[in-house]
Order: structure tokens, then sequence, then C-alpha cells
């Protein structure tokens, strides 16, 4: 194969003064040798973006326009996307989580929609279903330049910071608290409680535009749960990988968990380092999206002996940022 194409979100921790402490004497020898050896530039897209970008069949429309072509639903009205979620409390600050850790299954995602229906059928508000974990609002007033962040860019963040901005963002925030206290009200949450899952407490507003990414990542494939990249399967295909296992431990900043899945991606970095060394692979990219951008980190087999070029993973994650 001519190029190999991975995407890793959380490979690197934000916090650098709590990095000695976490790693506790983990060094990540594959990981640090091509953070040391390759040469970096980054890109304007951040992690939605790359999630989220090969859902737009037209280019000119919002991704919550996009999603109501394909619904049928009717064209010119104002839209915004929804995911539900649970907004926990931390001191003084209130964090939001992924809508998958809720593990709704369409039963109850399509019950909860039809509580809200029900609710704001006289404001002409409408909810439609996209899947489990993604719903579509249709509203009365435009939310056309508006300032929101999908959940996934700001997992285990204060929402304080990225709450829906924009004109008629009171009538949004409005609607907002309606559907905290139907959600708290809601008889499926007690149920769910019994049964040890989270809780659905809220929900998340956001929309995105279309932002072209590059050739590399047209097409994105994910390993199944539990197996890496390095079965030949994924090796021989044209498609980016996404590995995201230590990412969601980086937002919730679980430490352990973050430096338990970087060692296991660091033993098969170190298989894929062989391969460019071998020559099965002439060119290696990294691609590590933060929340406002995306660092590409470029190897070949040349780069590997740049023996000049070296340091701990602390060190240079520290020169990287």
């Amino acid at each position: 194969m001519s190029e190999l194409n991975l995407i890793i979100p959380g490979l690197i921790w934000g916090e650098v003064d709590d990095l000695e402490y976490i790693l506790h004497g983990a060094k990540f020898d594959a990981i640090t040798k091509i953070i040391a050896k390759s040469k970096k530039t980054d890109y304007d897209f951040s992690y939605s973006d790359l999630i989220y970008g090969h859902d737009f069949s037209d280019n000119k429309l919002s991704l919550a326009e996009n999603y109501a072509k394909k619904l049928g639903l009717p064209v010119g009205c104002n839209y915004i996307l929804l995911e539900p979620t649970n907004l926990r409390a931390d001191r003084d600050r209130l964090l939001i989580a992924e809508s998958d850790i809720l593990q709704l299954n369409e039963v109850e995602s399509l019950n909860l929609l039809s509580i809200l229906n029900q609710h704001f059928n006289q404001d002409d508000v409408y909810f439609s279903y996209i899947n489990e974990h993604l719903w579509l609002a249709q509203l009365p007033f435009s939310v056309k330049h508006f300032k929101t962040c999908p959940i996934v860019d700001i997992i285990g963040c204060n929402i304080d910071e990225y709450l829906p901005s924009g004109d008629n963002y009171l009538l949004l925030h409005r609607i907002l608290n309606e559907v905290q206290m139907l959600f708290h009200n809601f008889e499926l949450e007690a149920k769910r409680e019994e049964e040890g899952l989270v809780a659905v407490n809220s929900v998340w507003f956001w929309d995105k535009k279309y932002k072209q990414l590059p050739s590399e990542i047209n097409q994105i494939i994910k390993p199944e749960r539990g197996s890496f990249f390095v079965e030949t399967d994924f090796i021989n295909s044209n498609a980016a990988i996404l590995i995201d296992k230590a990412y969601f431990p980086l937002c919730y900043q679980d430490s352990f968990a973050w430096v338990e899945n970087l060692n296991l991606l660091d033993r098969h970095l170190g298989t894929v380092l062989g391969l460019l060394q071998s020559g099965k692979i002439r060119y290696l990219k990294l691609w590590v999206p933060q929340k406002d951008k995306t660092i590409v980190l470029h190897l070949n087999k040349l780069s590997l002996y740049k023996f000049w070029k070296k340091g701990n993973y602390k060190q240079l994650v520290t020169d990287f940022q």
C-alpha cells in the first residue's frame, strides 16, 4: 500500500502539567517516535467536521437542512439538530455527555419525541427522528446565524462556554428549559434509573455548515469494537481508519483508561512503523482532531532515520502545543 491514513482523536493529552503524574512511567515508544520524527501541518476542521462531513448531500445547505431534505420535510423552514444527553453538575460546572452513553433504543427515542411533539405542538415546534441519538427540530423562528457546537467536540466540557448563541437564542433556551422539565417528570427516567442506565435529562441543539475535507479522508472506516487496525483488511484498504479508543477517556479526564488505551495503541503503531520501515507502507499520516483544528503528522521511511529528532512524550507534547 502506498499510504496509510489513521485518524486518532485523543492522542494528545491537553493538560501538559498533569502528564508526569498521569503517565506513571509509561513511555509510548512508537507514539513518541512518530511525534518526534514527523512533519506537522494544521488543517482547519474539527472532529465533528470529520465525523459528519460525509452526511452532506447538498453542500449549500446546513447539516440540519440536509437531514430535513432526506426526511422529505418542507423546504425553506427553520431546522436545527438536537441530541438527547445527560448533563452532570460538577462543582460550579455543568458537564455534557455524548448521546451514545445513554444506550437509547428506537422505542425509547420515539417515545421521547412523542412527548416533545405533544407538548410543543401549539408552539409550532416539531421534532423528527433521524436515529436513536440524533433528532431534528423544525422551529417557528430563524436559527440561520446561530453559533453552535456539536456534542462530539465538547464531551466532558462545561456547557456554559458552548451554549447556542445568536438572534432568537432566548427562544431556543426557553425550549431547552421546557424539554429538561419534561424529561425530569417522564416515567421513562425512573425505569432507566432502576435498570442502572444513564438518565436522559436534557437535549443539545446544534447545526453545522459543510466544510471540505482532504481527499485522503473522504472515506472513513472504523474497526469493530475490541479490534485494532493492523488486520490485513484494514492495512490493504484505501480508506482512512478511525481509532477513537483514547478519545472518550481523554474527554472525561479518565487518565487510567487513557493511558491503558494509549499503551495498546502504541503497540499497534509499533507494528505500523515496522511496515513503514520495510516498505510495505510508503507513507503514513496520523490525523489528530482537536476542537477547532486537526493536526496531521506525516512520515515516510526516511523520517525514521532522523536520529537527532527525539524526546519523551511530555517534552514533545509540550512543544507540540
